[in-house]
């Protein structure tokens, strides 16, 4: 799939399968996913319906500021689940990796694609949450808070550390079953963490291009740059976009004077930056798909070291108690907006 990168790939010996072993493995990623999904939830629950009244009471500035948000869902992650997340799933032994770097121009078709994937897949996802009433907490996330928070935190942050513990942590533990059960498995853990219909989709997609991206290279700082440029362009200049839209008045427009009228021409300028945003986006969606079309059937996939055999593969990956605890845990939280209105808790 890359062309124009020096890769170093290392062979290793083939280990006998025990079932018992590697199932303890996977219920320890699963049971370790489970925890920090559980724990950040909880604390910004905690924060967001006990502790908000005193929070705003005595610090107005911060959440008046918009702040206020992004500390309370990002905070709990830093310091709490990703260490909690290490501790639980660090490996001790050395692993042999692939190493490797990826050409400027394989990494701009790679960031093409990553468009496209969350172009289609936030579509997908937005008609379900659409359908179902679910909403998309992260939209109104973005757009209710601070644009410089919004910044720090998704653009910059929560790539990040996300990275170190989907891409290096998880992974590094699923790589022994082979590159594309690691890919695969772990872009499925990444999608269910995100707790929220409206983002599974697409980041199920990205997972598998980010988690292609470590298996060749070996290297966080490309996944991880890849990351950033996603979430730039979805949080970042998407809540421009959303903001921009939202002050967009469609009959000031329709109803501009042939002399010409101020206020009619900024909302004019306001339309035509969101429609080429909207144009150069398809753009880039359609170029990304022919790419993915004409680029997957070259990726170079690493065998096994512990080759599961392929018909106890379902039973053993999603057979532990961890991995069901931490879907049913992802499932909970998407259906946690649901259940608080239920509670009574939120209108």
């Amino acid at each position: 799939m890359f062309e124009g990168g020096s890769f170093t790939s290392y062979q290793t010996t083939t280990e006998i399968f025990q079932a018992k072993k590697e199932r303890q493995n996977l219920s320890r990623i699963g049971l370790s996913l489970a925890v920090y999904l559980v724990l950040m939830l909880v604390i910004q629950y905690l924060v967001s319906l006990v502790f908000r009244d005193y929070i705003t009471a005595k610090f107005p500035v911060l959440v008046e500021s918009g702040w206020f948000l992004w500390l309370m869902v990002y905070l709990p992650q830093f310091i709490i689940c990703v260490p909690v997340a290490y501790f639980m799933l660090r490996i001790k032994e050395p692993q042999e990796i692939s190493s490797g770097d990826i050409s400027a121009a394989n990494y701009v078709q790679i960031m093409i694609m990553c468009v496209t994937v969350l172009y289609i897949g936030n579509l997908i996802g937005t008609f379900f949450s659409n359908l179902l009433g679910a909403g998309n907490a992260l939209e109104a996330l973005a757009v209710n808070s601070n644009l410089w928070a919004t910044l720090l935190f998704a653009v910059i942050l929560v790539p990040i550390t996300e990275e170190f513990v989907f891409r290096k942590l998880v992974m590094d533990r699923l790589r022994k079953y082979g590159d594309k059960i690691a890919i695969l498995l772990s872009a499925l853990l990444f999608a269910l963490i995100h707790a929220n219909l409206a983002q599974f989709f697409y980041a199920f997609g990205l997972g598998i291009l980010f988690g292609y991206v470590y298996t060749r290279t070996g290297k966080l700082r490309y996944s991880i740059g890849l990351h950033m440029f996603v979430n730039f362009l979805g949080m970042f200049v998407g809540t421009l976009i959303l903001r921009l839209m939202e002050n967009v008045d469609l009959e000031a427009v329709s109803n501009m004077s042939a002399a010409g009228n101020e206020v009619a021409l900024e909302q004019a300028g306001g339309l035509l930056l969101v429609g080429f945003y909207g144009i150069a986006m398809i753009a880039l969606t359609i170029i990304g798909l022919i790419l993915i079309v004409t680029k997957w059937k070259k990726a170079q996939l690493k065998a096994a070291v512990v080759e599961i055999p392929q018909g106890q593969r379902a039973k053993i990956i999603f057979g532990n108690p961890g991995i069901i605890l931490f879907i049913i845990c992802s499932i909970l939280g998407m259906l946690s907006p649901f259940l608080l209105v239920a509670a009574g808790l939120f209108s």
